[in-house]
Order: structure tokens, then C-alpha cells, then sequence
């Protein structure tokens, strides 16, 4: 199938009727610097129903084909208005190959308003502990991550489904404050 411009299939999108195509989507993967500013600028005038719905078939479509690449898309949804998107969002970067993502989701753990969105991001960074114990992420991102953790796993005011999810991710890590935090947990 031939790629439409960006522009194109916005006005399809804008089509509230018209299911989201999973086939079309591959017109929002690798989106070059150009296109993200385009993105950006088109993004706010969707409805936020239908932002859900196209967000929730990118993830689906990255989930599915590693041919496509919506990471540019989820970073800059990062940022919406809406909870839900923004949790879809992180989810999504928390499929990504690329380390560089990990300040965006521990700057989601520690700034979103939504818990939702902490909660979602918190399980994003969990992969990220695995690619930190098999030696494949800078020592200072590991550092980073394990410090996000353990601040929640350690603050009693916290939610208790944020904890676990934070218990649950720095549990694969091999750093005597995980096992400190394991034993304190099932105590």
C-alpha cells in the first residue's frame, strides 16, 4: 500500500464515522522531523475520543509488527490533556528498542497528575530493569531507574498498586535494596 501525505490522512481521521484503519496507520510510523511538527499541529484538533482510539490501534500495531515504528508518535503524546492518552503513550514507549526514553517515563512516574499514567509508566520502566541487569543500559540510566524505584516502593504515601508495580519491576535487579524490599514486603 502507498503512504499518504500526513495531511491526507488527517482529513480521513477527521472522519469520526470511518473506523480507525489498522492498515493506514503505518502513515504515523518513522515519521520524519517534519511530519512530527505537522503531527503536532493536527494532533489538538482531533477529538479526544478519537486521539483514544488511534493511539490504542498504534499500540496494538507496534505490539504486532516490528516493521513499524510509532515511538515519535507516543513521545509526543507524552504531553496530551488526556489521561488516557498519556497512559497509552508510555505504554507504548515502553515498547521501544530505544533507551532513550527512560527520563520520559521516570519524569511520568515522578510529575503526571494522573495515577494511571504513573502506574503505566512505572510498568514501562520494568522492561527497561531487565536490559539494566543484562548489562545493556548506561550505568547512569540504571542508576536513575533504580533510584525512581526504590523512592516508591519506600514512600508509604504512595499508591499501593504504584508500590507493587515498582516492587514488581526493581525485583528482577540484583542490588541489596531489592532484596531488602522483597523480605519487607512480605512481612
Amino acid at each position: 500500500m502507498e503512504k499518504i501525505s500526513l495531511r491526507e490522512y488527517f482529513q480521513q481521521l477527521g472522519d469520526l464515522e470511518a473506523p480507525v484503519s489498522y492498515t493506514n496507520l503505518v502513515n504515523l510510523s518513522n515519521l520524519a522531523e517534519e511530519e512530527i511538527t505537522l503531527f503536532k499541529k493536527m494532533w489538538v484538533i482531533v477529538p479526544v475520543s478519537r486521539r483514544q482510539q488511534i493511539l490504542s490501534r498504534l499500540l496494538e500495531v507496534s505490539e504486532d509488527n516490528l516493521d513499524v515504528n510509532f515511538d515519535r508518535v507516543f513521545y509526543c503524546c507524552i504531553s496530551d490533556s488526556d489521561p488516557e492518552i498519556r497512559a497509552t503513550a508510555v505504554e507504548g514507549l515502553g515498547e521501544s528498542e530505544s533507551t532513550d526514553y527512560i527520563s520520559v517515563l521516570i519524569k511520568s512516574i515522578e510529575h503526571d497528575p494522573s495515577l494511571k499514567v504513573r502506574i503505566a509508566a512505572t510498568m514501562a520502566l520494568s522492561k527497561y530493569t531487565l536490559l539494566a541487569e543484562m548489562g545493556s543500559i548506561q550505568a547512569s540510566k540504571k542508576r536513575d531507574i533504580e533510584r525512581v524505584l526504590i523512592k516508591l516502593v519506600n514512600d508509604t504515601k504512595e499508591d499501593e498498586e504504584l508500590r507493587r508495580r515498582a516492587l514488581e519491576a526493581v525485583s528482577v535487579m540484583s542490588i541489596p535494596e531489592a532484596k531488602l524490599l522483597i523480605e519487607k514486603a512480605y512481612r
